[in-house]
């Protein structure tokens, strides 16, 4: 190799691990901002319940909807600089193969994989994704919708009492957004029209109160 390519090597591989650091150093810090805001989100909800503030159910589910919507926010920054740190770690790839020779660089060695649920790729999302079912499930339960009070559940899966058109597309509106969630893991776009989808579904029954309200039934 000659010095003018051995410079231009340098040069490359001092580029790639000076944006290998920056991106790692963003995912860490941005998992410690979301830890400390989750964490604050957390103490409030406590100390409004431990004191008595008078507020009501709908402003303490509001709360822990916000803090899910925060969480979500995180997960798809998260996210987003992860798919760069990816093509960083290619890149660093093919520089090693110039570098060493066989497949004795760091990130080429046929060393034994970790398990998925040891990998820092699967365990941020799966941090990020359990306090966002979290605050969602909390919300629900402090504030629960009236699918939950007309409808008691029995049995597997089997439920009693009326279930209108608007309730039902609450809970799948639900279930989407927490699918999207999930799928945006490894795609980013598609992962995000599933929680627009969904999050439009959640307002069913205000859609189907302000249509019978627009249209009353003779």
């Amino acid at each position: 190799m000659s010095s003018d390519d051995q410079s231009n090597l340098n040069l490359r591989v001092s580029y790639l691990t000076d944006c290998y650091g920056f991106y790692i150093q963003h995912i860490n810090s941005m998992f410690n901002f979301f830890l400390v805001a989750t964490g604050l989100f957390a103490n409030a909800f406590v100390l409004v319940l431990s004191k008595d503030f008078d507020l009501t159910d709908g402003a303490k589910s509001a709360m822990c909807w916000f803090a899910a919507l925060v969480c979500l926010i995180f997960l798809l920054i998260h996210l987003g600089t992860r798919r760069d740190l990816d093509a960083v770690e290619t890149a660093l790839r093919h520089e090693e193969k110039t570098l060493f020779a066989g497949s004795q660089g760091f990130l080429i060695t046929p060393v034994k994989k970790k398990r998925f649920f040891m990998r820092l790729k699967f365990l941020f999302p799966a941090a990020y994704i359990s306090f966002f079912l979290a605050f969602t499930l909390v919300a629900l339960w402090q504030n629960p919708p009236s699918f939950f009070e007309a409808a008691q559940f029995k049995g597997l899966g089997w439920f009693t009492g009326p279930i209108t058109t608007g309730e039902a597309a609450s809970c799948a509106g639900l279930a989407a957004t927490a699918f999207g969630a999930a799928v945006a893991q490894w795609r980013p776009l598609t992962g995000l029209r599933l929680i627009f989808v969904g999050t439009l579904l959640q307002f069913g029954p205000v859609i189907e109160k302000i249509l019978a309200f627009a249209f009353p039934s003779t």
